[in-house]
């Protein structure tokens, strides 16, 4: 072969390198599906776990029927009695709140309130008065502004206009003159549509400082009416509270009574718990005698040891010289044409 021809199969080998590297992943891709296929294949546990699943429901049949009524009636009068328990609690704290003072320390809440609420209106009040005098200044300024504007364009008009309308067009204009057009007047002009600008500035300056007062007032005056509705409400609320101790009282109940029968009822509800908790252990021991006698046991060891050999047979994968191998393999399939796989 000449050398021309060595160097052109050079090229061909270093191109078909690159494409062979190139469609390695792919086939990789390929590769890691079909083994973790064959994981699931070769390591099914789907059948241990419905057998585990049975024997289960089996053994748990079977502790329910042993148990399970006791256990129902039991829990059936603990929710009972945590009701009535809950019931004696609200009595119990009902008794021993102090209306009297709750009720004092929200009226005394209202009154504070009640006078910021006053204070927030004449301040309301004020700058209704304030924005209303802001307006006409501004006004005012808006109107000296126009007037400004107003007499520069006359000056500009009289310089062009023909004497024969009493104008000054074609005319010299001095600097400065007691009588007739000069240029003074106008810088004067000018400097008086300077301060009327500067005015109407001003005005529109202390106009928005009040519209911001009005806004800030506003937002209090609302935070104000909330917190006055939360107290009204909270109010009638203690109120309603007092009258149902007043109607526990004339229904004969006292305090310490109501206490004693609250401590009865939670030492009752916790003796009933004790008790279901304890025939509920004693059910599980059982389901779980029941299994181990159906073979849940063996059938749980083989999960488990299916499992790490699914785990191990899969972490084989990406051993490196099985990577090597699968690229050795790869880059036959593709020089004998990617016929078979």
């Amino acid at each position: 072969m000449t050398f021309l021809g060595e160097k052109w199969r050079g090229v061909q080998r270093f191109v078909q390198d690159i494409r062979i590297n190139a469609d390695f992943p792919r086939y990789e891709l390929e590769a890691r599906s079909a083994h973790e296929a064959s994981a699931r294949r070769r390591f099914d546990t789907s059948q241990l776990d419905h057998e585990i699943t049975a024997i289960l429901r089996a053994a748990e049949a079977e502790g329910c029927a042993v148990y399970g009524a006791r256990i129902g009636l039991l829990e059936s009068s603990i929710s009972s009695l945590h009701l009535a328990t809950s019931q004696v609690r609200t009595r119990v704290e009902l008794m021993a709140r102090d209306f009297g003072q709750e009720l004092s320390q929200l009226h005394e809440k209202k009154a504070s309130l009640l006078d910021a609420k006053e204070v927030l209106l004449d301040q309301m009040r004020a700058l209704k008065k304030e924005r209303s005098i802001a307006r006409e200044e501004l006004d005012v300024a808006h109107g000296d502004l126009r007037e400004a504007k107003s007499l520069i364009d006359s000056w500009y008009e009289k310089s062009k206009r023909t004497p024969w309308l009493f104008g000054n067009g074609g005319k010299r204009l001095p600097d400065r003159a007691l009588f007739g057009q000069s240029f003074g007047d106008l810088e004067s002009l000018k400097a008086d549509r300077e301060r009327a600008f500067k005015e109407v500035g001003t005005c529109k300056a202390a106009l928005a400082k009040i519209v911001a007062k009005q806004s800030t007032n506003k937002l209090l005056r609302d935070e104000n009416q909330t917190a006055l509705s939360s107290v009204f409400a909270s109010i009638n609320s203690v109120k309603e509270g007092r009258q149902r101790m007043f109607d526990l009282k004339d229904q004969g109940y006292r305090c310490h009574s109501l206490e004693a029968e609250l401590s009865e009822c939670v030492q009752q509800e916790a003796h009933l718990q004790s008790e279901r908790n304890q025939l509920a252990s004693t059910m599980g021991e059982l389901v779980e005698q029941q299994a181990c006698r159906s073979g849940i046991d063996e059938r749980r060891r083989a999960v488990a040891e299916l499992r790490e050999m699914r785990t191990k047979f899969l972490a084989f994968f990406d051993d490196s010289e099985q990577r090597t191998a699968r690229q050795q393999a790869h880059r036959e399939w593709w020089l004998n044409g990617r016929k078979v796989l």
